[in-house]
């Protein structure tokens, strides 16, 4: 499987994790795939089943680091939408070999590595986490906003993104 698709100079890591095999949970390695087929300049994207210490060496080398990951919507909430949120390491404690959480792998890449970049994570609203491989109405409208709210980091954070 080649999921490190994308330009070899990258100034941005979009990193879209969950569970593929759970519905609404692919909803982020899905996203970080489409943006892989956009090839836009200056942009790497990886999917992942689930954060890991590998990924702290990735993100050291980026100048801004974008999370994507699916989160459970109440049903009984009106508004189901995009959550965008700066993320930033942990503020103590040791880098752990089997971080799953963004704030962890952060704060590795910043303790090994010597750099962490800012940090974004679009999370995506979804119903339906049973297995299977389809996505809800929820999650479908979820991932068009979501590349939207994408695009709109990357502009704010000036990259120049190729057509």
């Amino acid at each position: 499987m080649n999921n490190n698709l994308a330009n070899t100079q990258s100034k941005v890591l979009i990193v879209g994790y969950g569970n593929d095999l759970r519905s609404d949970d692919g909803v982020g390695q899905e996203i970080a795939k489409v943006v892989a087929r956009q090839n836009r300049v200056g942009v790497r994207s990886l999917w992942r089943h689930q954060l890991t210490p590998e990924l702290a060496a990735d993100i050291a080398e980026t100048e801004l680091v974008i999370f994507v990951d699916a989160y459970l919507a109440s049903q009984m909430q009106d508004v189901q939408d995009v959550k965008v949120c700066s993320v930033e390491p942990l503020d103590s404690g040791t880098p752990s070999s089997h971080s799953s959480d963004p704030r962890g792998v952060l704060l590795l890449a910043r303790t090994v590595f010597g750099h962490c970049p800012p940090a974004w994570l679009i999370a995506v609203p979804g119903t339906n986490f049973e297995l299977g491989e389809s996505f809800s109405p929820t999650a479908q409208k979820g991932m068009e906003r979501a590349l939207e709210q994408l695009d709109c980091l990357l502009e704010t954070h000036r990259f120049t993104i190729a057509s």
